[in-house]
């Protein structure tokens, strides 16, 4: 459990501002009529998200059986049920009980200044017999185990399909390497779904980073395929990548590499954004902010023989470690069901695999 308070403004008034917000929270004083509506409009949110697109849901989903630690929203929804206003301040105190508290602040501030608003902070926080215990994030590791699936009902037309790699490890290495492979992956896989063989009108990849582990996602969301004949097509893309890769000249193997060291590099623009970075870095244990660095250094040594050898390796189907997530529409109940490796049946089972709890 982990709550993030944001402020920012003029830097002369914001301790003030801490100070009235930290006050209020003291004082465990819950309106129950303003609890009872935000409750309402959580459940409404979380509700609806039932009717969100089958690419959305299995993405939340995903995250869900990866990440034990967050819950996707049908589970959150039926928790949320039978919670009343009497149980928060208990909640509260239980929170307070095991603290651990990370702190950024940015701009124009000294050094004692900032030093100050943490002890403000520590006192407002302090409470009897309190233990300081970072809480962990557990990411459950798909290991060497080939490919898992798991069907979740989204009741719409659609059928959609999400394909995960994950890394084993978070060295910048195999975050260069992934991210590359997305970048070189990207306009080619949705030429070939999306207007070569026009299976859907969400077709994508993207790098999907979670607990610091690199990874990639494709994903398609079709009218007209079932997830039995997306994931064909999918694989038959994903053998054929290192042949698009064998056939760049040096001058599109070097421009590639460099548009996503322009898209790594980019400066920060606004204080806010830059601001933004640094808090993602240090909630990613980069304290230094030294990781961009040497993801970049990284990328710069790859060699087309490395690319090669990773997507031979990491992505090829039959020998590939991954998770498959689908969707079957309402369009093609008739159609074969996707049968491809190891079902998921209990997620609670599944989560009992080995995790990687590095990161708290």
């Amino acid at each position: 459990m982990a709550v993030t308070l944001s402020i920012s403004g003029f830097s002369k008034k914001q301790p003030q501002l801490l100070e009235m917000i930290l006050k209020r929270f003291a004082t465990r004083e819950f309106n129950p009529a303003r609890f009872e509506s935000i409750k309402a409009q959580m459940m409404r949110g979380w509700r609806n998200s039932a009717k969100d697109r089958p690419i959305s849901q299995l993405f939340n989903a995903m995250t869900g059986i990866l990440q034990p630690n967050n819950p996707p929203n049908p589970v959150l929804l039926e928790a949320l049920e039978t919670i009343s206003v009497d149980e928060l301040p208990s909640f509260v105190q239980a929170i307070l009980s095991e603290l651990h508290i990370d702190m950024f602040v940015y701009g124009d501030w000294h050094k004692q200044g900032a030093h100050d608003i943490a002890t403000t902070l520590k006192d407002a926080l302090r409470i009897h017999n309190q233990k300081y215990e970072e809480s962990l994030r557990p990411l459950v590791m798909l290991g060497r185990s080939g490919s898992f699936q798991k069907e979740v009902d989204c009741d719409q037309d659609d059928s959609a399909i999400v394909v995960y790699y994950q890394c084993e490890d978070i060295n910048p290495r195999s975050i260069a390497l992934y991210s590359l492979a997305n970048h070189l992956m990207s306009a080619t896989f949705f030429h070939e779904i999306r207007t070569k063989q026009q299976l859907g009108y969400m077709v994508g990849t993207g790098n999907m980073p979670l607990n610091r582990h690199p990874g990639i996602v494709l994903y398609v969301q079709s009218p007209k395929a079932a997830p039995a004949d997306l994931i064909r097509s999918i694989d038959e893309f994903l053998n054929a990548v290192y042949m698009v890769l064998l056939e760049l000249n040096d001058y599109q193997w070097h421009s590639s590499k460099k548009g996503l060291w322009n898209q790594i590099s980019t400066p920060d623009t606004t204080l806010r954004g830059r601001a933004q970075r640094l808090w993602v870095a240090i909630g990613n244990k980069d304290t230094s902010f030294s990781q961009r660095e040497k993801v970049l250094e990284e990328l710069k040594s790859l060699t087309r023989a490395d690319m090669i050898r990773f997507v031979v390796n990491e992505l090829k189907p039959r020998t590939a470690n991954r998770l498959i997530m689908h969707s079957q529409g309402k369009a093609h109940v008739d159609t074969a069901k996707l049968e491809l490796g190891r079902e998921i049946g209990s997620i609670e089972e599944f989560q009992l695999r080995p995790k990687d709890t590095d990161l708290g």
